[in-house]
């Protein structure tokens, strides 16, 4: 079994955005893998005082203990150009034997940097790239660091399902619940064809992008 410790990372202004999706999910995950979890003590731990306008970034591993850091964001780069995030698609399949990382937030990323480091390395790929999508059978997943949604011909707005094997975004989730976003399976050609393709996160917010394929 890898050695890891579940995950969040939350934007904070003058408190954390979307902080009872994030304490769910967390709990969800500590359900799924049999860690620990103490949700007062969690729960206290993030009400505090942060830096304004900054990234929190939290930690529990097996036995429940919390690690808690906090950087601005002033100086973390916004990895655009032109105020759009710049993607590129990876079409090899994402490892469906480590679904269980996919689905649920942690520190290990091994199944995410297969994919980045094919591009990183390569001299005909720009570097200020902002993600990779990732592809299941044909079907578009998700970014290595955000969700992505598409804009269709009769203006309604898409993210891929679960079923295809993602991580299920604290943002994503509050757009699905309160905005127009709905879930399907969506190809490449879609994407393509799509009128608009955003990314996001709950950390960055939402960017219009501009998709390359690699």
């Amino acid at each position: 079994m890898h050695e890891f410790k579940l995950l969040e990372t939350c934007l904070y202004t003058d408190t954390i955005y979307l902080l009872n999706y994030h304490l769910q999910r967390l709990y969800n995950s500590a359900k799924y893998f049999g860690f620990k979890f103490h949700p007062e003590t969690i729960a206290k731990s993030l009400m505090k005082n942060f830096l304004p306008n900054s990234c929190v970034r939290l930690t529990l591993d097996k036995d429940g203990n919390l690690e808690i850091l906090n950087k601005s964001m002033q100086n973390m780069p916004l990895f655009t150009q032109n105020n759009k995030a710049k993607v590129f698609i990876d079409q090899d399949n994402i490892d469906i034997n480590l679904k269980q990382f996919f689905l649920h937030k942690t520190t290990y990323r091994q199944h995410y940097d297969i994919h980045i480091n094919k591009f990183k390395y390569n001299a005909n790929i720009i570097e200020d790239f902002t993600d990779i999508l990732l592809c299941n059978n044909g079907y578009i997943t998700e970014g290595t660091r955000g969700n992505i949604a598409i804009l269709d011909d009769n203006n309604n707005w898409y993210t891929p399902n679960l079923s295809n094997i993602l991580l299920n975004g604290t943002l994503r989730q509050y757009l699905l619940y309160y905005k127009n976003l709905q879930c399907k399976n969506i190809t490449l050609e879609e994407v393509f064809t799509a009128k608009k393709v955003i990314w996001f996160n709950s950390l960055r917010g939402i960017w219009e992008c501009d998709v390359n394929l690699g």
